[in-house]
């Protein structure tokens, strides 16, 4: 049985879907299509706003694989970070075990660190450690920074700048005593 309209009157009396098929397929192909002029809202604020032409298409759209990539990426850092300052203290560990070396009680001067650890010293391995340990979430805070900046978020471009100023003053004024 063929179920095809014989002529246009059939075609004008069929059911609606069958109508606007061609019509349906055209829209189809259109809403496929990347749109340049879409506004995204980011909250129920941006809506009452609308009015205001300056925020409608100053921010890119940042897609929700692009989130995933950045946060993939800030996971990275902090993994690699905290795996290579724990490689460092077990090397620094192990060296003391082996030439017979009593762990270290205080920090040693930044300046003196490259040197020990040429001189395969456990307290170079055990201090270059911990620095990569303490920078691993300040390089985490700085690349939230530029990732807020990309996506021209300036509210949390100027919250994670305090925290980095924050954390970069402690560095400063803490002093062991």
């Amino acid at each position: 049985m063929n179920n095809q309209p014989a002529d246009l009157t059939e075609i004008e009396n069929a059911p609606a879907t069958m109508q606007d098929h061609g019509h349906a397929v055209a829209l189809a192909d259109q809403l496929r299509q990347p749109a340049d002029d879409v506004y995204v809202a980011e909250d129920a604020l941006d809506l009452l706003r609308i009015g205001d032409t300056d925020r409608i298409n100053t921010k890119p759209m940042v897609m929700p694989g692009e989130r995933r990539d950045l946060d993939q990426v800030v996971h990275a850092v902090l993994a690699i970070g905290l795996s290579v300052s724990g490689a460092l203290m077990i090397i620094g560990l192990i060296l003391g075990l082996i030439l017979h070396r009593e762990l270290p009680e205080a920090m040693p001067a930044i300046a003196e660190i490259p040197g020990r650890v040429m001189s395969l010293r456990p307290s170079g391995f055990l201090a270059l450690g911990l620095l990569v340990l303490i920078a691993t979430p300040i390089l985490r805070v700085i690349g939230s920074i530029v990732a807020f900046v990309y996506e021209h978020d300036w509210r949390y471009t100027a919250i994670t700048s305090v925290v980095l100023l924050v954390l970069l003053l402690s560095l400063l004024i803490g002093k062991g005593g």
